[in-house]
C-alpha cells in the first residue's frame, strides 16, 4: 500500500493526464447528461452512422481525431518505460486538441457538411487539451530548461526565422517555398534533445512563423506544430551522432544524420499533407503531390548542410557539452 501511494505521488501529473485523456471518450456521451428526454439521447446512438455519412475523403480525418486521444494515452502509459514516450504522447494530445477544435468548421464550411455533435466541437478538444497540459507538466519536470538552453534555443530560432525570409524558390504564386530554415532547427534538436527541440521548434518557432506567414491559425496544428516540431525527431539520434568516441567526421555519424534528417522530413511531409486535405480541401493524392514539390527538397538541402558541418558540430559539442539527465 505504501509503495502504491509513493507511486501515485511521484507520477500524479502523469496519472491525471491519462485519466483526463480517457475522459475524451466518455465525453462522446457527455452531452447526454444535459438532455431531458430520451428522444434527444437517441441522437447519440446514430454517432457512427453520422460519421459514415461524411464524404470518404474526409471520413478518415474524423476517425483520426477520435483515435488520437487513445494513442496519446497509450504513449503516456509507455512513458513509465522511457520518458520519450511521454513526449510523444504530449505531442499527439496537443495536435488532436487543436485538430478536433477546427475539424467541425472544416467540414461545415469546406464541404458543407454539419457533423452535428456539440461535444465534438467543444468537449473533445477541451478535455484533450487539459490532458495535454498535464502531459506537458510531466515531460517538462524531467527536462530542466536552464539559461544556456534558452540562450542557444533563442539564437537558433532567430537564425531559422531569418533563413525563412530567404527563399531559394517558391512553388506557385502562393505555394510552399524551399529554404534552409530547417538547418538551425535540426541543430537545436540535435543539441538539446527531442523534448526541448519540440517545444522550441514546434511550439515557439511554429507559432511565430504561423503568425507571420499569414495562412491563418487553422494551419498551425499540422503545417507548423507537427511540421516544424518534426525536427525534434533528430534529437532521438543524438547518442548515435554525438558519442564520446567520435572526434570528427565519421561514416557512422553521417549515416545516422541522414536517417534522422530523413525521418524528420517524412514527418513534416505527413503533417503538411494532412493539413492540405483538411484545410485546403485537397484530395489525398493531390496533397501528397503538392507537398512533394518542396518539402523533400527543403529537407534534402537541410540534411546536406547538416552533414557538411558535422565535423565542426562535434568540436562545438566537445567544447560546450550539453548536460543531460539520464533517461
Amino acid at each position: 500500500m505504501e509503495k502504491t501511494w509513493l507511486f501515485i505521488k511521484e507520477h500524479l501529473a502523469l496519472l491525471i493526464a491519462i485519466v483526463v485523456g480517457l475522459l475524451a471518450y466518455i465525453c462522446f456521451g457527455g452531452a447526454a447528461f444535459s438532455y431531458e428526454d430520451e428522444a434527444e439521447k437517441d441522437v447519440l446512438l446514430s454517432f457512427v452512422d453520422t460519421i459514415n455519412a461524411v464524404p470518404a475523403s474526409f471520413g478518415f480525418f474524423v476517425y483520426l481525431a477520435l483515435i488520437m486521444p487513445g494513442v496519446g494515452v497509450i504513449l503516456l502509459g509507455l512513458s513509465l518505460i522511457h520518458r520519450y514516450f511521454g513526449f510523444a504522447g504530449m505531442a499527439v494530445l496537443f495536435a488532436d486538441a487543436i485538430f478536433a477544435f477546427f475539424l467541425p468548421d472544416f467540414l461545415e464550411y469546406g464541404i458543407g457538411y454539419d457533423l452535428g455533435f456539440e461535444f465534438f466541437g467543444s468537449w473533445l478538444p477541451s478535455v484533450t487539451l487539459v490532458a495535454a497540459c498535464f502531459a506537458l507538466f510531466t515531460v517538462s519536470s524531467s527536462e530542466k530548461i536552464e539559461i544556456a538552453d534558452m540562450a542557444e534555443m533563442g539564437m537558433l530560432i532567430g537564425m531559422a526565422f531569418i533563413l525563412n525570409l530567404f527563399k531559394l524558390f517558391t512553388i506557385g504564386s502562393d505555394g510552399g517555398s524551399v529554404n534552409l530554415q530547417m538547418v538551425p532547427l535540426f541543430i537545436l534538436a540535435l543539441r538539446r534533445g527531442p523534448v526541448k527541440g519540440f517545444v522550441a521548434c514546434g511550439i515557439v518557432y511554429g507559432l511565430l512563423t504561423c503568425l507571420t506567414d499569414g495562412y491563418g491559425f487553422a494551419t498551425y496544428p499540422f503545417d507548423y506544430l507537427i511540421g516544424f516540431g518534426s525536427a525534434a525527431l533528430i534529437g532521438f539520434f543524438r547518442p548515435l551522432i554525438f558519442s564520446d568516441s567520435q572526434q570528427t567526421y565519421n561514416v557512422k555519424g553521417e549515416i545516422f544524420l541522414f536517417i534522422a534528417g530523413l525521418s524528420a522530413t517524412l514527418m513534416r511531409m505527413i503533417g503538411s499533407t494532412i493539413s492540405s486535405v483538411v484545410v485546403y480541401n485537397y484530395t489525398l493524392a493531390a496533397g501528397i503531390l503538392y507537398n512533394l514539390t518542396y518539402i523533400p527538397l527543403s529537407g534534402l538541402f537541410g540534411i546536406i548542410v547538416l552533414m557538411g558541418i558535422y565535423g565542426p558540430m562535434i568540436k562545438i559539442e566537445k567544447m560546450f557539452p550539453v548536460s543531460r539527465k539520464p533517461a
